[in-house]
């Protein structure tokens, strides 16, 4: 979920909102002001609304870190030896 905040979008003298474009989607699309930009106008929004992501399990990741074990263990050890002093 998205929380609520200020966007700071660029305006002109005349106080319109500039846009990124002149055709199509560009058309909607407003600039953001950074700091140093004086025409500004400050827009509030609202948060989303909450969402739920789903990852299926990847059993095929589980099966080869099992098949490689050994070897991650090894180099494992190796570091460890090598960080420690003898």
């Amino acid at each position: 979920m998205s929380k609520p905040g200020v966007a700071r979008l660029r305006i002109d003298a005349r106080g319109n909102l500039l846009r990124q474009g002149d055709k199509g989607s560009l058309a909607n699309l407003a600039v953001f002001a950074k700091e140093r930009h004086k025409r500004v106008r400050e827009v509030s929004y609202k948060g989303g609304k909450p969402y739920i992501i789903k990852m299926p399990e990847r059993s095929f990741l589980r099966s080869a870190l099992a098949d490689m074990r050994e070897e991650i263990l090894e180099e494992i050890e190796q570091a460890v030896a090598k960080a420690l002093p003898k």
